[in-house]
């Protein structure tokens, strides 16, 4: 079973508003953008987009107040507890990267277009994507592993302490 929720239209907002503030702030503490692939800013404020409102959708869906998270990268979980990765490629998977911490639970969600309709298809330890079948480095620049969204658990077995809306 999978979990949608569509953002508002001030929820976007506020994931376009989150993405430029994210993106100034990496800036102002030197952190390399330009480590996965090349990409203008303008791709940068749609990945970005795409990112938070899936974190705002899953704070939505959990029925918890989102806090954006800003430099709490790897060091807190998105939403305290998991993390949470989105795309809005059509055929887009689960990508853990090699700085990724492998303990945590991954979340992902793909959406239609940035700020749309996330659909939260399952989650998966980070230890379980890492693996030598799972290698992917499509553009050739930062190495990764990627899994199917067919491939992860139900996103209804997670145990949050909180019950997820469906």
């Amino acid at each position: 079973m999978k979990i949608s929720y569509t953002l508002s239209k001030e929820e976007l907002e506020e994931a376009i508003k989150g993405a430029k503030f994210r993106i100034s702030e990496s800036a102002k503490l030197g952190l390399n953008h330009s480590t996965t692939y090349k990409r203008n800013m303008e791709k940068r404020i749609e990945e970005e987009t795409v990112g938070i409102g899936a974190e705002i959708a899953w704070a939505r869906v959990k029925g918890v107040e989102w806090h954006n998270p800003i430099n709490e990268f790897h060091t807190v979980p998105d939403d305290g507890v998991l993390e949470i990765r989105a795309t809005s490629h059509p055929r887009g998977g689960l990508i853990v990267r090699d700085n990724d911490p492998l303990d945590r639970k991954y979340v992902f969600a793909s959406c239609d277009k940035p700020g749309g309709t996330y659909v939260f298809h399952g989650w998966a330890y980070g230890r379980d994507v890492v693996q030598e079948k799972n290698y992917w480095n499509p553009n050739g620049w930062r190495p990764a592993w990627r899994v199917s969204r067919d491939s992860l658990a139900a996103i209804t077995n997670l145990e949050l302490g909180k019950q997820i809306k469906s």
